[in-house]
């Protein structure tokens, strides 16, 4: 009989074992995952598609000036390259090489200025949260046709004298409908665009951008301001 228990608790030994094991090998934990989204500001750009270490990563084509939202991957330093969704074998229009970090998110912009493309890369894990009642904003500059961009927030200066690729700091700005608008730096006779009616919700951050061609009114070039959702750190 002794020698039955020993032997059935041996067996049960082993069948932890195994299940911890198996566990320890197919569990995921969410800080071995960072996240990317990619910006589409190239104004008159075809819409594309974007592939990381050459493996498309996006759903649905990036067209101007949207982004994609964000994508979860395993860090370390990726090659992204844009492709035309149109044409998926050309080669690609342009190429960076960018470090991810564990449990970290970060955006990436595509833009242009005299047909140049340039890239702007932010980090987007933002440890600091705004104080009850209030929201975080900054601003990105990734309009290359603009000269030094101030922004407005309902009629108020909150950004100055950003130039193009350049990223505005935080500010902090009460919960509440907010209407954005730039200005060449230090001319208010008239706006380059404007957004309005944009709620900035309790406790949450924010990225505005610019991009796009001043006076242009193709809807595929034409200046515009975006806002961007800025999430926590990657999980998956």
């Amino acid at each position: 009989m002794c020698d039955l228990k020993v032997l059935l608790k041996g067996l049960m030994f082993i069948v932890f074992c195994l299940f911890v094991f198996s566990c320890s090998n197919t569990a995921v934990s969410p800080t071995n995952y960072s996240r990317l989204q990619i910006v589409n500001a190239i104004p008159a750009s075809l819409s594309f598609d974007c592939r990381l270490n050459g493996t498309k990563i996006n759903t649905s084509t990036i067209a101007f000036p949207n982004a994609s939202g964000y994508i979860s991957t395993v860090p370390g330093t990726k090659n992204v390259a844009i492709v035309p969704t149109a044409t998926p074998t050309a080669l690609a229009t342009d190429t960076v090489n960018v470090l991810l970090e564990n449990n970290q998110s970060y955006t990436l912009f595509f833009s242009s200025r005299a047909d140049t493309i340039k890239t702007i890369f932010i980090d987007d894990t933002l440890s600091k949260l705004p104080a009850t009642g209030r929201a975080r904003i900054r601003f990105v500059n990734a309009s290359g046709s603009s000269p030094m961009l101030d922004i407005q927030l309902n009629g108020t200066d909150a950004f100055t004298k950003i130039k193009y690729t350049k990223v505005g700091s935080f500010i902090e700005v009460p919960v509440g409908i907010y209407e954005f608008r730039a200005f060449t730096s230090g001319v208010r006779s008239s706006s380059l665009g404007t957004l309005s009616n944009q709620m900035l919700a309790d406790g949450k951050i924010y990225t505005l951008y610019a991009s796009g061609t001043s006076g242009n009114t193709n809807t595929t070039s034409a200046f515009a301001l975006s806002l961007l959702n800025n999430l926590p750190p990657a999980t998956k």
